[in-house]
């Protein structure tokens, strides 16, 4: 089975396809990307986090696995 990552730093409604970042038949590779996507760097004094969400489906777009902080909520 395929899977697909998605990922972002905001929530607008027209999303989507500009979020897909990765995909992979392994799973927990992509659940590896995915918690690298959230690894906090420090610049200048403050911390910075290229992306605040993510979702992983499955080939028929079922979200499979997700952050605890989701744009949208």
């Amino acid at each position: 089975m395929k899977y697909y990552l998605f990922a972002g730093a905001e929530y607008y409604a027209a999303g989507g396809a500009r979020d897909f970042i990765k995909s992979s038949d392994d799973l927990e590779h992509l659940l590896e990307c995915a918690n690298q996507l959230f690894g906090d760097e420090y610049i200048g004094g403050t911390f910075w986090c290229a992306y605040d969400w993510y979702h992983i489906t499955d080939e028929d777009m079922k979200i499979v696995a997700k952050s605890d902080k989701q744009a949208h909520s």
